[in-house]
C-alpha cells in the first residue's frame, strides 16, 4: 500500500473517530429545567429571601413589644421591727406596701413606637429589595444558561457540517480531484470543531451548575428551554417614582432620625410615681403614701448618643453606592 493510501485510510478513521465521539457526547438522559416562571415562583424559599421575611417578623414583632407600657413595681418595706427597746419584735412596726409605675414622660412611648414602626418598615422595603435581587439574578443564570445551551448547539452543528465537507474533501482525494494536502487540512478542521464543542459542553456544564445551584434544584439541569433570552425587555418606569434602593436609604436616614428623637428624650429625667399603703402597728391605723421619683443626671446625662445618631443620619444621606473614604 502506498504512503498516499495509508494516509488517506488514517484521515478516514480519524473522521470516524470524531463522529463517534460527537455522538457519545449526547447525555444519556436528559432533566430539563423547570420554565423561568416557574423558578420566579420558588423564589420565596432561597436562603436570603427566608431570612429577609424572618428579620421583617421580627422587626413587627418589636412593634408590638414598643406599645406596651413597662410593668409597674410592688413594693413591700417594714421599718421598726426585730430591733432593741420599744422595737423589739412587730409591735411598733410600719409596714408598707407601695406601688411604683414608670410614667413615661416627654413622649417616651411614642418615640419607642416610631422607632419600632421605621425599623419594621425598613425591613420590609430591604424584604422587596432582596427580591429583587433575587429574581435578577436569577434571571441573569437562567439567561447564562440558555446562552451557553445555544452556544453549545451551534458548535454541536458547525462540526457536523465540518465533518460533511471532510468527508467530501476525502472523497475528493481518493479520486484524485484534491491534493493529499487538502485531507490533511480536512483533518485539521475537524479536529478544531470538535475541540470548540467541547469547550462549549464545558461552559454549558458550568452553567448548569450554577442555575441548578441558584434555583436550588435537587438535580443538575442537563437542557433547558427558551424563556428568558428570547422575551421582549419590559418598558422602562415612567411614573418617577424612586428605585427600591433609593426607598430603603430614604426609610434608614427616617428612622435613624427618630433615634435621635428617642436620645434626646431620654435625656430627661424618667420620672416614676408610687401609691401604697402604711400600716402603723403602735397606732393600729393605717394610712396612704404617695411618692414621685426620678434620677440626678450628674454622671449619665446621655450625651454620647445624640452625636452618634446623627452620624447615622449623615450616614443615611450618603449617595446609594457611595463607600466612606478610608
Amino acid at each position: 500500500m502506498s504512503s498516499s493510501h495509508r494516509r488517506l485510510s488514517l484521515l478516514t478513521a480519524g473522521c470516524a473517530v470524531v463522529a463517534i465521539a460527537t455522538a457519545a457526547a449526547a447525555p444519556a438522559w436528559a432533566n430539563p429545567a423547570p420554565s423561568y416562571e416557574t423558578l420566579l415562583e420558588r423564589i420565596g424559599q432561597t436562603p436570603v429571601n427566608v431570612e429577609a421575611g424572618a428579620l421583617l417578623d421580627a422587626a413587627e414583632a418589636r412593634v408590638r413589644q414598643a406599645r406596651v407600657r413597662p410593668n409597674p413595681q410592688l413594693g413591700l418595706t417594714a421599718d421598726g421591727v426585730l430591733g432593741s427597746g420599744p422595737y423589739d419584735g412587730y409591735s411598733n412596726a410600719e409596714t408598707s406596701l407601695a406601688l411604683t409605675q414608670d410614667l413615661e414622660l416627654w413622649g417616651r412611648r411614642g418615640a419607642r413606637v416610631d422607632v419600632a414602626r421605621g425599623e419594621a418598615g425598613t425591613a420590609a422595603l430591604r424584604r422587596d429589595l432582596t427580591g429583587v435581587d433575587a429574581a435578577g439574578r436569577l434571571a441573569l443564570v437562567y439567561a447564562e444558561a440558555e446562552a451557553a445551551d445555544r452556544r453549545f448547539q451551534l458548535a454541536k452543528e458547525a462540526l457536523t457540517i465540518t465533518l460533511a465537507d471532510a468527508r467530501a474533501a476525502l472523497l475528493l482525494v481518493e479520486e484524485g480531484r484534491e491534493p493529499l494536502l487538502r485531507g490533511i487540512q480536512a483533518e485539521t478542521e475537524a479536529a478544531s470543531a470538535r475541540a470548540s464543542l467541547d469547550e462549549a459542553g464545558a461552559e454549558r456544564e458550568a452553567a448548569f451548575a450554577r442555575l441548578t445551584a441558584t434555583a436550588m434544584l435537587p438535580t443538575v439541569v442537563t437542557s433547558i428551554d427558551p424563556g428568558v433570552l428570547d422575551r421582549a425587555p419590559s418598558a422602562p418606569d415612567q411614573s418617577g417614582a424612586a428605585s427600591p434602593v433609593v426607598r430603603l436609604a430614604e426609610a434608614e436616614r427616617d428612622t435613624a432620625e427618630r433615634r435621635i428623637r428617642v436620645e434626646q428624650i431620654n435625656a430627661r429625667p424618667n420620672v416614676s410615681a408610687s401609691v401604697g399603703v402604711t400600716r402603723y402597728e403602735a397606732e393600729d391605723a393605717t394610712a396612704l403614701t404617695f411618692g414621685v421619683s426620678m434620677p440626678l443626671p450628674l454622671f449619665d446625662r446621655n450625651r454620647g448618643k445624640h452625636p452618634g445618631g446623627a452620624g447615622r443620619v449623615q450616614g443615611g444621606e450618603r449617595p446609594p453606592g457611595r463607600r466612606p473614604s478610608r
